[in-house]
């Protein structure tokens, strides 16, 4: 629809405002649970991201006859499979963390998440932190 319009040259309107913004609109969806106050226990957090998962991934089956699986063509069974995918990493991530006995180790992990540059910065440091001290001298 807009491949002769003059901003699609510069913008993907399918690819970058079409499934990046859905993900995100995703994302942003399962985060609500954090945050409303009808899903202040471990039990309705855990079934809310149940019928999460199950939506996204019935919807992804629905529809993957029409349009395939592509990330590079960025697919809306694509969109909704990286949904229900992330949902799941993040309902056990909510076992391990949220509700195990390693609340020690979710603390520094949430506060450190609060900063959305940390992650670009630690990406940058991270590299010469790992190498060995030797090879990290002033020659």
């Amino acid at each position: 629809m807009f491949n002769g319009f003059w901003l699609a040259h510069y913008v993907g309107f399918g690819g970058t405002l079409g499934s990046q913004a859905a993900i995100a609109v995703g994302g942003l969806l399962l985060a609500s649970i954090l945050v409303s106050a009808d899903t202040t226990t471990v039990g309705a957090r855990v079934r809310f991201t149940l019928l999460f998962i199950g939506g996204t991934a019935a919807g992804a089956l629905l529809i993957n006859s029409l349009y395939g699986i592509s990330k590079n063509s960025a697919t809306p069974p694509w969109c909704l499979w990286a949904c229900a995918i992330t949902a799941t990493l993040w309902l056990g991530l909510l076992f391990d963390f949220g509700c195990g006995s390693v609340r020690s180790i979710a603390k520094p992990l949430a506060v450190a998440g609060q900063n959305v540059l940390l992650a670009y910065l630690l990406s940058e440091m991270l590299p010469s932190a790992l190498k060995p001290a030797a090879s990290r001298r002033l020659v």
